[in-house]
């Protein structure tokens, strides 16, 4: 899960995991390869097959807005509708334009992971590499954001807002690592573009799918200079839901056009999800 303790609220933390599902241990992950299914075709077809990047452009977006057809999927991939969303179209907007953001990146093609610039493996790890080549295997697609968008929309398998988690001790989003069930608040809604949630729907599907638990941090370790020691919301190594989440984030970064609406802005989103999972992801 991924969330934000109430005191922290400038901090996407997690807290511990619900308890169920099969026990891999920290394992590959691929006990869920058979609940991987090719979503993502059946997106872009009814989003109109954009374009790679061009659900970025403004106009573009503008026709989103009243794109039935294509919102429609992302609320099928997500099992959300207005209601579970709280009655807020807010919300419900924003994780349909997250899984835009997903489905319409070119993050090129799985082989070509296998030669990420060293300023990329850092971050976008081997754990995720071979996951995501491992889903494109099973769907037969080659796009890597295929791989990725398939990996959300196959394993969460209902959205949910809420007011808190945990217990009602915190903000963010969990799932139940056994059904597939998200609960969010709403808060990975920050920044410029909408890739701190499309990375959190990474993070919570990557629970599912190699159901790795979070650890306590160690003493000494802060975030955005807030000390988390002791708090259940590090990751010991890069397969897990933080290492995903951050090679997601790298994986965008990498591939985004330079030139592109408000490129800036979606830089230093991803830039502060990358620092975030550096500082929570123990294993160097």
């Amino acid at each position: 899960m991924r969330c934000v303790p109430l005191t922290l609220l400038l901090l996407t933390g997690c807290a511990q995991a619900p308890p169920g599902g099969l026990a891999v241990g920290g394992g590959s992950g691929y006990a869920r390869l058979e609940l991987i299914e090719d979503r993502w075709s059946v997106a872009m077809a009814a989003c109109g097959d954009p374009a790679p990047w061009e659900v970025q452009d403004p106009a573009y977006r503008e026709d989103f807005r009243t794109d039935t057809a294509c919102q429609q999927a992302f609320e099928s991939d997500l099992g959300m509708s207005l209601e579970s969303m709280g009655g807020s179209e807010y919300f419900l907007s924003s994780f349909r334009l997250s899984m835009l953001e997903l489905m319409g990146a070119d993050l090129g093609t799985l082989d070509q992971l296998d030669a990420l610039p060293p300023e990329v493996g850092t971050t976008a790890r081997p754990a995720l590499i071979d996951s995501l080549q491992a889903i494109g295997d099973a769907t037969g697609r080659p796009e890597t954001q295929a791989a990725l968008y398939n990996l959300v929309a196959s394993l969460v398998t209902r959205l949910e807002k809420v007011d808190t988690i945990n217990d009602g001790t915190a903000t963010g989003s969990e799932i139940e690592r056994d059904t597939g069930r998200m609960y969010t608040t709403g808060s990975c809604d920050r920044g410029v573009s909408r890739w701190h949630c499309a990375t959190t729907l990474v993070h919570e599907a990557t629970h599912v799918w190699n159901q790795v638990r979070h650890v306590a941090c160690p003493e000494g370790r802060e975030v955005q200079g807030i000390d988390v020691a002791g708090r259940n919301l590090c990751d010991t190594d890069w397969n897990s839901a933080r290492g995903f989440e951050g090679g997601a984030a790298a994986l965008l970064d990498h591939h985004l056009p330079a030139g592109g609406a408000y490129e800036d802005g979606y830089r230093e989103d991803a830039a502060s999800i990358i620092d975030e999972v550096h500082a929570l992801v123990l294993e160097d």
